[in-house]
């Protein structure tokens, strides 16, 4: 036997170890019971449509939480403050959605075909008392994942 393989012997005591390591990025085995309904919110700054770096290194963090599994659905609904006209703030709401469905179809491989967008615009952005409501700059993500 040759011993001097240290480059096999790592990767096979890796794989022993229950994680690999595939371009310098750790994993851990596939989990079945990592598949399932998961939420989050993506936020953006006042009017904007742009995803910041961090945001985008969040969602494949969120991406990273379910690989593996059978994406079954994506729900997003895009929405936004109050701050614009109510036909701005319609479009805003659905330019987010829009942005974040690609994002994920491109980014994650989630199939675009199993994606349905909402765009909510400013309704629920405002208090009875007509205050803006914080954090309506975003867009909520839900998706459904089942073990292959």
């Amino acid at each position: 036997m040759n011993w001097r393989m240290p480059a096999v012997w790592t990767m096979a005591a890796a794989v022993l170890a229950g994680c690999i390591s595939i371009g310098g990025k750790s994993r851990a085995p596939f989990d079945p019971a990592s598949c399932a309904t998961r939420e989050f919110d993506v936020y953006f700054e006042g009017q904007s449509t742009a995803l910041s770096a961090e945001t985008r290194e969040a969602i494949v963090a969120m991406g990273d939480m379910v690989e593996g599994c059978a994406v079954e659905n994506v729900r997003i609904v895009g929405s936004a403050d109050a701050a614009g006209s109510e036909s701005v703030n319609e479009e805003v709401s659905e330019q987010r959605a829009l942005l974040l469905a690609d994002f994920l179809a491109r980014r994650l491989g989630w199939p675009r075909a199993r994606m349905d967008l909402l765009a909510t615009g400013e309704r629920g952005a405002t208090t009875d008392e007509g205050l803006d409501v914080p954090m309506r700059s975003r867009a909520h993500v839900t998706v459904t994942t089942v073990a292959p």
